[in-house]
């Protein structure tokens, strides 16, 4: 008997097995993430009034919603609030369940301090290239000076 043969057996669903179903109808009604939905969010604030009208769009409570994610209702609370100090894994969960992503975007041009650290960073690596002495270094080979000085006139000491 091949497998199309076989008789089908259909269990019941259970009010969880619906509830699970309805969950994942509401949130295939969600528009995907794309270009033209991509939204920067520049504050914690603003990332919680964005959830906010999300959930509200969905037409879910914060206590579903939070049961959906795996999260306590307080969280979304805090979340809404635009409280910084929610955890991220449990942020990215309630984003997940409302069928959104976190992408990481550069943006163009980048910030000054971000330039300037860059070309301190080239400039370290050009000494480097060099072969001259970077602080570092300069520290260990100090000690090391002040260790011979000190053991060429007898006196044990040790210098970090």
């Amino acid at each position: 008997m091949n497998r199309s043969e076989r008789p089908r057996i259909r269990l019941p669903k259970t009010p969880r097995m619906r509830e699970r179903e309805r969950a994942a109808r509401q949130l295939a009604q969600v528009p995907k993430p794309r270009d033209e939905l991509a939204k920067p969010i520049g504050s914690m604030v603003e990332l919680g009034t964005y959830v906010r009208a999300l959930r509200a769009g969905l037409g879910i409570r914060q206590a579903e919603l939070a049961l959906r994610a795996g999260v306590g209702r307080e969280l979304v609370v805090h979340l809404e609030q635009g409280k910084p100090t929610v955890q991220a894994e449990k942020v990215l969960r309630v984003l997940l369940t409302l069928g959104f992503e976190i992408v990481l975007a550069p943006y163009d041009p980048p910030p000054p301090w971000m330039l300037c650290a860059c070309a301190f960073a080239d400039a370290q690596a050009a000494e480097r290239a060099a072969g001259r002495r970077t602080r570092r270094n300069t520290r260990r080979a100090h000690a090391r000076d002040l260790r011979l000085a000190a053991n060429a006139r007898g006196m044990v000491v040790d210098v970090e």
